[in-house]
């Protein structure tokens, strides 16, 4: 298995997964601050931005937080890094929370700015490689997390849709009356 070269060539320095865990954590979490603070930055500027992204954002992350820890308590799968380093057991591999939040991330942004979408995908794919090299998720955790980032984006933004198309129904009725 590909997950136990990885392992061969990394038993000697623990650090350097470390390194590789921190890197995943950086680039998560980094893109997710510079979105909200783009998004500071254009309201101090009173420039004119798209609050209905922001909101769509907002619910996905919160929902890629949230979902991926209820779903690691009912099906507890034992990361790699436990078969390789007995003292580490961790019990919480399925579904990668990292991946996930990146791929909402990045395909509800794709729906309104597909260069900013598809640069949060590829950063989307260096962190399922460092999550993977690092030995917290087997390559189906990953696979996983893509799968259910996408579902949550694409629930978030059609529900977006539907709201806004209703709440320009609502409108357009009662200036016909």
């Amino acid at each position: 298995m590909a997950t136990d070269y990885i392992y061969i060539a990394l038993r000697k320095s623990p650090e350097l997964l470390k390194l590789f865990d921190l890197s995943s954590d950086f680039l998560v979490y980094g893109a997710i601050c510079l979105f909200y603070a783009t998004f500071l930055i254009l309201g101090l500027q009173k420039k004119k931005f798209n609050t209905v992204l922001l909101i769509e954002v907002t619910m996905g992350i919160f929902i890629a937080l949230v979902l991926p820890l209820l779903l690691k308590n009912f099906f507890p799968s034992v990361r790699p890094i436990s078969y390789y380093f007995p003292d580490t057991q961790l019990l919480n591999s399925f579904p990668s929370q990292h991946v996930m939040m990146m791929a909402t991330l990045a395909f509800i942004i794709m729906t309104n700015y597909v260069e900013l979408g598809i640069v949060l995908l590829l950063t989307g794919v260096l962190v399922s490689i460092l999550r993977w090299v690092s030995l917290m998720h087997w390559p189906l955790d990953i696979f996983a997390g893509w799968i259910l980032g996408f579902l949550v984006a694409s629930a978030i933004v059609h529900t977006s849709k539907l709201l806004l198309d209703l709440r320009r129904e609502k409108i357009a009725y009662q200036n016909q009356r």
